[in-house]
């Protein structure tokens, strides 16, 4: 890693510091789409130095996934990118692959998301760059994993949310199976990939080594069953239940009169009561299975008709107000919109505004870590392809490495 900010003599100044905690770390991401980039997003957050590589002319992908485009740039694109340099390279030409292994050897870590067998035909396989920059971190991000018969498979978060279960479990209880709206295992792999760098990185600043990091998709989404997995080994029926819980009731939407939605979380037997008392129902006159939360969750159909014919005689904000003053958690079922445009989030620095030189001003995501010393940072646009590629072609150059054989890797 490059110098840390010293300070002189005496206290620490008080107050949040100038730089990011990762202010130092550079962070070289060939990786595309969603995952990596990602992972790379959070890092740079936090002050990495992120270049972003990608091909001449296209450049990621993301940056053509979506069906309304703003000064030439997609929103999937922008909402993913920020904090970041780009610098188009084809990785396919010996030359271009000459200024990336200059800027790996001023980089900390490596982030690839290559196609099977793609990184090896390229020279950029782990072995080979391990054996030219030892103390580098190396992550790759995968659909399936390392080994095994899907591991030179393609891997979208579509196929890992049904592979690693989460769609079995995610849907109406009378409909398919359903994808979450946002695509988990993805984001939920970035996320594994920038702890598991930070962790790579902790070893190699006390060992001077790098090491290899894997991270999947489906890996990603399997984790996210952790409440779930012992249940079902258990023999827990796990069934789909639209935005009801498998195992609490009442815990999931309702409607009022005016059909807005809103959520009602009884977690547990003292708050069903509460929640009871509140509306008008006597806890203790009605159906004695739903004195528990086991006879609640078995009966959820029944539990869900005796609130809903209540909930269905007021408007939503109605029985928010009186839920709530009883004490039991309750929310409105915001939409994506408002939820982008609450002040209170916005206060809180879980998004901010940035502006795009051709896509104007534009909402972001920040990374939801509240750091007393070392904040979070919204420090630059997404980058525009190739953006900043003269800068880092000269940052290569610069390079003490030694020279790079080009013929290393064969295009493929």
């Amino acid at each position: 890693m490059t110098d840390l900010p010293a300070f002189a003599s005496g206290p620490l100044p008080s107050g949040p510091l100038p730089s990011g905690a990762l202010s130092g770390v550079r962070i070289v991401d060939t990786s595309g789409v969603a995952a990596g980039p990602f992972g790379t997003m959070l890092l740079a957050d936090l002050g990495a130095d992120v270049i972003k590589v990608e091909r001449p002319g296209r450049g990621d992908d993301s940056r053509r996934l979506d069906v309304n485009y703003r000064g030439g740039e997609s929103g999937y694109y922008l909402g993913i990118n920020k904090n970041k340099r780009s610098i188009a390279l084809d990785l396919a030409d010996p030359d271009d692959r000459g200024v990336l292994d200059g800027l790996l050897a001023r980089a900390d870590v490596f982030v690839e998301s290559f196609r099977p067998g793609r990184a090896d035909k390229l020279g950029l396989g782990f072995d080979a760059v391990h054996a030219r920059h030892p103390a580098l971190v190396y992550c790759s991000v995968k659909g399936y994993g390392r080994v095994g018969p899907s591991a030179a498979l393609p891997g979208y978060d579509l196929l890992a949310q049904a592979v690693g279960g989460l769609m079995d479990i995610t849907g109406e209880a009378d409909g398919p199976p359903a994808r979450s709206g946002a695509p988990v295992a993805d984001l939920a792999t970035g996320i594994y990939a920038a702890l598991g760098i930070l962790a790579a990185l902790r070893h190699a600043e006390r060992t001077g080594e790098g090491q290899h990091l894997t991270v999947s998709l489906v890996g990603s989404a399997l984790s996210l069953l952790a409440p779930y997995t012992v249940s079902a080994a258990f023999g827990t029926p796990f069934r789909r239940c639209g935005s009801a819980h498998s195992t609490i009731a009442p815990y999931q939407a309702f409607q009022g009169r005016d059909e807005a939605y809103f959520i009602v979380a009884a977690a547990n037997d003292s708050l069903w009561s509460r929640l009871c008392v509140a509306i008008g129902l006597d806890p203790d006159r009605l159906d004695p299975r739903f004195a528990s939360n086991e006879g609640r969750a078995r009966h959820r159909g029944e539990v869900e008709a005796t609130l809903q014919a209540v909930f269905s005689t007021r408007d939503a904000d109605h029985w928010v107000g009186v839920i709530r003053a009883a004490g039991v958690p309750t929310c409105r079922v915001e939409t994506l919109g408002e939820a982008l445009a609450s002040e209170e989030w916005r206060a809180n620095g879980y998004l901010a505004d940035v502006a795009h030189p051709t896509a104007g001003e534009v909402p972001v995501v920040v990374a939801p870590l509240q750091l007393s010393r070392t904040p979070v940072t919204v420090r630059s646009y997404p980058p525009r392809l190739d953006e900043h590629g003269t800068q880092i072609r000269g940052e290569a150059a610069a390079s003490s490495a030694p020279a790079f054989d080009a013929g290393g890797g064969t295009a493929g």
